[in-house]
């Protein structure tokens, strides 16, 4: 692969910048990962927001919702005009994925952390979250993982990192569409750049984002 040698040298001295923010953003999401259900379900719940929607949105109103208890007890009613409030798109839809996946995870059953626990493969944690929780695809599935400290294996590829990695010279163009095969090839794209450059590839994927939005969200 023709790396663009330019591109690589402005991403390790942005590494090289804010590597301690990186960091130190990578340990909270450890120390989410101990938390209990519903700190998990909170994660989760960000996640199934996450698609074609703001990701500060998405936290604005799985925070909002949380505090006012609404998250945990509320009907797809309640929460669909809450999330569309929010600025969260395809609302309804939305609102039925959070309260299909809150009466799997925190009223019936084992929990996130049964889950968790009981998938220590990241992939095949990974695989199990796609087939078993309505709305949630690959992208959505790693993103819960690292969110919760899952981090070291699987990779968030929305839009704005697969444009760096074509920018970078790691991919040939964007995918116009991610099936599971090239989900998995970019992923494999993404690992081997980040060792092109001496950066873990999870902290590749911070760096990203924080290069294209001038600062580090989730």
């Amino acid at each position: 692969m023709n790396y663009d040698e330019e591109f690589a040298k402005g991403l390790k001295s942005d590494h090289r910048k804010f590597k301690a923010e990186i960091q130190a953003k990578i340990r909270s999401f450890t120390n989410v990962g101990e938390g209990d259900d519903a700190a998990l379900f909170e994660e989760l719940a960000f996640c199934l927001l996450t698609p074609q929607s703001k990701a500060v949105s998405c936290l604005g109103a799985v925070s909002s919702a949380s505090k006012s208890g609404i998250l945990f007890s509320g009907s797809t009613d309640v929460l669909a005009p809450h999330l569309r409030v929010c600025g969260v798109r395809f609302h309804r839809n939305k609102s039925r994925f959070l309260v299909e996946a809150r009466e799997r995870f925190l009223k019936d059953g084992v929990g996130l952390r049964g889950v968790l626990d009981s998938h220590p493969d990241d992939f095949e944690c990974r695989k199990w979250l796609v087939e078993n929780i309505k709305g949630m695809g690959l992208k959505e599935a790693s993103h819960f993982l690292r969110n919760v400290g899952r981090f070291r294996n699987v990779m968030i590829l929305d839009r704005h990192i697969l444009r760096n990695l074509a920018r970078a010279g790691a991919i040939s163009k964007v995918p116009n569409s991610l099936t599971g095969k090239k989900y998995f090839a970019c992923e494999k794209a993404m690992k081997e750049y980040a060792n092109y450059l001496g950066i873990p590839a999870w902290e590749l994927d911070l760096l990203l984002w924080r290069r294209e939005t001038g600062f580090i969200l989730k």
